[in-house]
């Protein structure tokens, strides 16, 4: 009887010391650093930054920019709600360089779903064509330990967005 107790304490002690070393496991919040571009001077243009995880990836990847960025979108709205949706807005005449720091309370909130991916999209002047996936207005970014540890770095351009941060090999 003895040993049976032995071995369940033994069994437990091991799962309590994976689940504290594991406590700290999984990505951390990054830095992005969002800049405006010299095509962009004197222009106002939104940024809506989500964090996804697999059961949503697929939604947002494939919804038509064109509707996104209209008044009352309920696919937005409701993404406000929820909590999972940042959004920076570049005035005309206000800062070149917004950043989301690593001590934003959003990277919580991403965690807490399981989010896997940082979906990045731009209301951009001009006709930007509706297309799945990644394109000019939308940026779809792994959320995973391959960035630097200075973060990312993205341009919003007149016509597109660009990652201009390379990924740790």
């Amino acid at each position: 009887m003895l040993s049976i107790h032995r071995q369940t304490f033994a069994s437990l002690a091991a799962i309590v010391a994976i689940t504290l070393i594991c406590t700290g496991c999984g990505v951390s919040p990054l830095k992005l650093t969002l800049n405006r571009g010299q095509t962009l001077e004197g222009k106002s243009v939104d940024l809506d930054i989500v964090g996804v995880n697999d059961s949503n990836i697929k939604t947002w990847s494939e919804y038509p920019i064109s509707k996104y960025f209209e008044a009352g979108n309920e696919f937005r709205d409701d993404a406000r709600r929820a909590g999972v949706l940042k959004t920076v807005v570049f005035r005309a005449n206000g800062s070149s360089a917004e950043i989301i720091d690593k001590t934003d309370p959003i990277w919580a909130k991403w965690k807490e779903i399981g989010a896997k991916q940082i979906v990045v999209i731009a209301n951009l002047p001009g006709d930007i064509k509706d297309a799945a996936g990644e394109g000019p207005a939308r940026k779809i970014l792994p959320w995973d330990n391959a960035w630097p540890s200075d973060g990312i770095k993205i341009t919003v351009g007149k016509g597109a967005l660009s990652v201009d941060t390379a990924r740790k090999e």
